[in-house]
């Protein structure tokens, strides 16, 4: 009986350090019902504080999402080359969109040869250097001509730096003529010059 009587001394000494017992009564009779409101509160507050982080640390989650696409999209590479697969291009009329149908580049798959269309991926600005005898349009607005003249065997280019928002487009429209090379003597070219 003297161990028990030190064991049970010990186990009194120990939750009186703690503030739960202060005595034997209170052993048996269990904790003080004002020591239990005081850390019920102290519960629900710290309940209540993790349940916010919880909620910021999901929004933040969801801002990184949304800025992780934002900025793959704008280092996505936009460039393409496109000239034509035969030879000679006969038949042209006025206001004809040129359809570049061998393509030759075309990193994030922007140009459609089949209607001869580039259209923006993302909001960038892009440059066009020509070899043709044509407008450079952007949507419906011309930007610059390039025309050959007189010679059989001229040549015409220009070049123009373009701001294009994302789904804006920029094609290459006859102005005037019937027939011009193709294969690679004509080529439509463009490239991201920074993405915005």
């Amino acid at each position: 009986t003297s161990n028990m009587a030190t064991v049970i001394t010990i186990s009194v000494l120990i939750l009186a350090i703690l503030g739960h017992v202060t005595s034997i009564p209170d052993l048996v009779r269990g904790p003080r019902s004002d020591d239990r409101e005081p850390l019920e509160a102290a519960v629900s507050g710290l309940t209540q504080k993790v349940d916010e982080l919880t909620a910021q640390l999901q929004a933040q989650g969801t801002q990184m999402n949304v800025m992780s696409t934002q900025i793959a999209a704008l280092q996505q590479p936009v460039a393409f080359s496109a000239t034509f697969s035969a030879n000679d291009i006969e038949g042209l009329g006025t206001g004809q969109t040129l359809k570049f149908d061998k393509v030759l580049f075309n990193a994030g798959s922007g140009y459609d040869h089949t209607t001869g269309y580039f259209t923006a991926p993302v909001m960038l600005n892009i440059q066009h250097p020509e070899k043709v005898e044509v407008d450079l349009y952007k949507g419906s607005t011309r930007l610059v001509r390039s025309a050959g003249c007189c010679t059989g065997y001229d040549s015409g280019s220009n070049m123009a730096a373009v701001h294009l928002e994302k789904g804006e487009t920029t094609h290459v429209q006859v102005s005037q003529g019937s027939i011009m090379w193709g294969y690679l003597h004509t080529t439509f070219t463009g490239y991201k010059l920074t993405a915005q």
